[in-house]
């Protein structure tokens, strides 16, 4: 903070004193922004024909990041961790989705004000596994929503169980997975990294993939949805298409397959002559592309007629110049970092990231924009070429309060987000610049003045020059210090 409102002159002093004058600063500063891994999202497709991934169009998009979300607790893990979500399933109306939280080991609904719409998803509730199982993958429901089965991948330890597992859990209200009780378990499987579960119609088979060995392998049951007897069925090897499989989901009819290529960033569909039988399926024939970026896609299912589609994956979050933080007391290496803008000038930020493509860099005083209820800040800003290709930039002059002794500031803090994807972006502190900072001669009075005053008195100093030989001024730590010699 500067301090340079009240220091004292001898008469004499005042006499002499013709004041002072900073020199101009360079106004136009460089930034890189790149887009980073961590924040785990659902992708939302339009199909024109029903489970046609070749008619999908991309339409929304939702971080599960939000900020009602319950934090980590002491029935999760013992370590906090950020989410980590795999698989996805909705009820029966389109009304709630949920998700599976590896990393802390829990299962989080959300609901839906119109159904099957992500854009009005609020985060509702979480339920834990971890008494019983430390990373759960997948999860299904029952017809009516009363029986609840899980996916695990890695057991539990305490328990002995150190292996891919079902567990069964009665809901005393349907689809409300903060009603589940645990009912009984069922080891399964060979591969011991499981990523999705999905189940024929009537409950009676059941399937899950692995990224081991690119596998779907298919279980009956005697009494559906009933982990009292788990037999092996089937098996279909994904590895002559797919390198690392994930997600897996049938057409309503069963007749379709589709599964997650994890790095490839593509979904495949494969035709089976006899529904939902593995012994029946054909080789690939249809491969969709989700993004033009990779979004490490987890999971997939449709909605109730298969003319919307969702992926889980990760949208990734905004990194400044390498991700050096502003913020007091920290500047830690971090994504959504702090940064700062001087009122007056110009920040050209290099977007031309192939991470960047599908999203956008944009500018709001409200925090996350468009998705915390404000709107985009425009004044002052240009972009040219197109995000994620090379050349492209994005410009925005900070505006600039003309001299005053009225403490002051042009803009308060301004926010960078994405538009087109909540919870990408982070602050900019927009503090006052004194480019030209006039002290001037005061007939005696005590209490010399500025022209240029702050609200906070947060003003940044760089280059002077001194027009009295008695006065001694200098910039120590961007504070200005004034000795009269």
């Amino acid at each position: 903070m500067s301090n340079y409102i009240d220091f004292i002159l001898s008469p004499k002093e005042k006499d002499d004193f013709f004041g002072f004058l900073f020199s101009s600063e360079v106004k136009t500063v460089f930034k890189t922004l790149t887009r980073v891994s961590g924040n785990d999202s659902v992708f939302e497709f339009a199909l024109s024909t029903p489970y046609s991934t070749a008619t999908a169009t991309f339409t929304d998009s939702i971080s599960l990041n939000q900020s009602g979300e319950l934090a980590f607790n002491s029935s999760n893990k013992q370590t906090p961790a950020d989410i980590s979500i795999s698989g996805i399933k909705w009820n029966a109306t389109g009304t709630r989705f949920y998700v599976c939280d590896t990393a802390n080991s829990r299962i989080n609904q959300y609901n839906c004000s119109v159904a099957y719409d992500i854009s009005t998803a609020v985060y509702t509730s979480t339920f834990s596994t971890y008494t019983k199982e430390d990373e759960p993958r997948d999860l299904i429901f029952n017809a009516d929503g009363t029986t609840m089965i899980v996916l695990g991948s890695k057991g539990h330890y305490d328990q002995g169980i150190t292996g891919p597992q079902l567990l069964q859990y009665t809901l005393s209200v349907a689809f409300s997975i903060s009603t589940a009780s645990f009912v009984k378990r069922s080891v399964v499987g060979t591969d011991t990294a499981v990523k999705s579960l999905i189940s024929n119609a009537a409950g009676t088979v059941f399937y899950v993939s692995g990224d081991q060995l690119n596998k779907t392998t298919s279980y009956t049951i005697t009494t559906p949805f009933d982990l009292a007897t788990v037999t092996f069925l089937a098996e279909y090897d994904h590895s002559a298409s797919i390198s690392n499989f994930n997600g897996i989901a049938f057409n309503s009819a069963g007749t379709k397959l589709f599964a997650i290529n994890n790095s490839a960033n593509t979904i495949l569909e494969y035709p089976l002559n006899t529904g939902f039988n593995l012994v029946s399926i054909q080789p690939t024939n249809a491969t969709f592309n989700i993004r033009s970026n990779n979004i490490n896609p987890k999971n997939i299912t449709f909605n109730n007629d298969g003319s919307k589609m969702y992926v889980t994956g990760d949208a990734g979050r905004f990194q400044i110049d390498g991700g050096e933080d502003g913020t007091p007391y920290t500047h830690l290496v971090r994504a959504r970092n702090t940064i700062t803008f001087y009122e007056g000038y110009t920040y050209i930020f290099n977007v031309s990231s192939p991470t960047l493509l599908n999203h956008n860099l944009s500018f709001s005083t409200t925090n996350d924009g468009i998705f915390g209820g404000g709107a985009a800040y425009t004044t002052g800003v240009t972009s040219s070429g197109t995000i994620g290709t090379a050349g492209a930039t994005v410009t925005i002059v900070v505006p600039k309060n003309a001299d005053s002794v009225t403490p002051g500031s042009a803009i308060g803090n301004l926010f960078y987000f994405d538009n087109k994807h909540s919870k990408l972006g982070g602050n900019i502190s927009t503090p006052e610049v004194k480019g030209q900072l006039t002290v001037y001669k005061t007939n005696f009075v005590d209490n010399i003045q500025t022209r240029q005053r702050t609200a906070l008195q947060e003003d940044i100093f760089y280059r002077s020059y001194i027009l009295n030989s008695g006065t001694d001024l200098q910039v120590i730590n961007g504070d200005l210090v004034i000795n009269i010699v």
